[in-house]
């Protein structure tokens, strides 16, 4: 492989981690990065009933909270330890409620609703009052506002007495709440 696909493979594998952590938990455009959906002012917040614990209850008010032609496209976001939290809930007679996947590519669902992870969200129990999972229609309540794609330039002369080659990689992305009622957040109880 040439150093430069290299190069703007790695740098491609980096910005996507960082994009996925910034339409997350971005702090905003003030800190020249998107507005994730957590620090969203405008997305109501749904509180669980109990502190360090996650419920099925808690879940459908979460789902159910957000209006009927959002909740058709509705996808669960959880990290993997809430993830662990939610498989292990059952019903009345012992049977779990979480629903894998029987198929490659399809994510695995909670009360028939995909749930994908997103590691970025705070764990249960990581703080007080902080939010541990969101859930929504992202396609309708989020826009992300890709401005140029990604540019590479190779900076021949900069480097050129020493023998070397630089290579100049950038993208400039966006993002925000543009539909707050698609989305919701489930906040921990304190």
């Amino acid at each position: 492989m040439a150093i430069e696909a290299l190069i703007i493979d790695s740098f491609s594998r980096a910005q996507a981690r960082a994009e996925e952590t910034a339409f997350a938990i971005g702090t905003g455009h003030t800190f020249t990065q998107p507005e994730g959906i957590l620090n969203g002012t405008t997305v109501t917040r749904v509180t669980t009933a109990a502190a360090d614990a996650i419920a099925t209850n808690d879940v459908l008010r979460l789902i159910y909270g957000v209006p009927p032609q959002y909740r058709r496209n509705g996808v669960l976001f959880v990290p993997s330890t809430t993830e662990l939290a939610l498989r292990l809930l059952v019903d009345l007679d012992g049977q779990y409620l979480w629903q894998p996947s029987l198929q490659a590519g399809k994510p695995s669902a909670f009360a028939g609703y995909p749930v994908e992870n997103q590691e970025d969200i705070p764990a249960i129990g990581a703080s007080l009052a902080c939010d541990i999972a969101f859930f929504g229609d992202l396609r309708s309540g989020y826009r992300i506002l890709d401005r140029q794609g990604m540019t590479v330039q190779r900076l021949l002369e900069l480097w050129a007495t020493a023998g070397l080659v630089g290579i100049l990689v950038s993208k400039r992305v966006g993002g925000g709440v543009i539909r707050a009622d698609a989305i919701r957040v489930l906040r921990e109880h304190t």
